[in-house]
């Protein structure tokens, strides 16, 4: 299930909720106020530490398609 950061509208308290897409987001734990998904950027995790550095998709080159260096 995703993780979800809510603001209330009333209080502007920030809320993560982890909860399923097609779910309806709850009131607000403080003041019962309702909810307004935020937009967040994506968390990806890469397999390896060069591809973090370099942007590649792998390892032993610069290039972002593995097909085209053979690994």
């Amino acid at each position: 299930m995703p993780l979800y950061r809510f603001l209330c509208k009333n209080c502007g308290r920030e809320e993560l909720i982890l909860m399923k897409i097609d779910q309806n987001p709850p009131s607000c734990s403080v003041c019962g106020g309702a909810l307004e998904k935020q937009i967040s950027m994506p968390s990806l995790k890469l397999s390896t530490q060069d591809s973090v550095a370099s942007g590649s998709s792998c390892g032993s080159c610069s290039s972002r398609n593995c097909s085209s260096c053979g690994t």
